[in-house]
């Protein structure tokens, strides 16, 4: 049997011990108490009640933890997709500004080999703030940040 990470082999061992011991202390306190006055069923009974009293709070106890560690379990699955979502946001917000960037660079280079800027690198500037646009609008449409698929149509390869 493989064991889960932070599981000691030696905990169900120490819990029976633990256990053996506040029994005996039990049936230890109950003798003096009582002086061997009680009949067997009496004994039998007053040490059921107390068993299950002790097998109640353990219970509880034990369901106190692990709904706490599903509170802690979802609240870093929270996380995990906000971080997601946005790693998701800022690589589509850098591809899109990126691209208009690019343009940019086109319209320094015709100043600095032509002196001027060409007419066909304003229209492919104006192209690219349209496109620009258009994916920002669906950026902004999103309603599922942390899904990839909520990105198709603002990367030219659909991812």
């Amino acid at each position: 049997m493989k064991l889960k990470p932070g599981f000691s082999p030696w905990i169900l061992p120490l819990i029976f011990v633990i256990v053996a011991i506040v029994m005996t202390t039990y049936e230890g306190v109950k003798e003096l108490l009582f002086e061997g006055s009680l009949t067997p069923w009496e004994s039998h009974t007053i040490t059921i009640v107390f068993t299950a009293l002790l097998a109640t709070i353990s219970a509880s106890l034990m369901r106190s933890w692990v709904l706490s560690i599903q509170v802690r379990e979802k609240e870093l699955e929270l996380k995990s997709q906000s971080l997601r979502s946005f790693e998701l946001i800022l690589s589509a917000v850098n591809h899109i500004v990126n691209n208009v960037l690019n343009y940019f660079q086109i319209i320094k280079y015709d100043i600095e080999n032509k002196g001027r800027i060409e007419k066909e690198t304003i229209d492919l500037l104006n192209e690219s703030l349209k496109e620009a646009d258009r994916q920002m609008k669906l950026l902004n449409k999103i309603q599922n940040p942390s899904d990839p698929e909520s990105y198709r149509g603002i990367y030219p390869d659909g991812r």
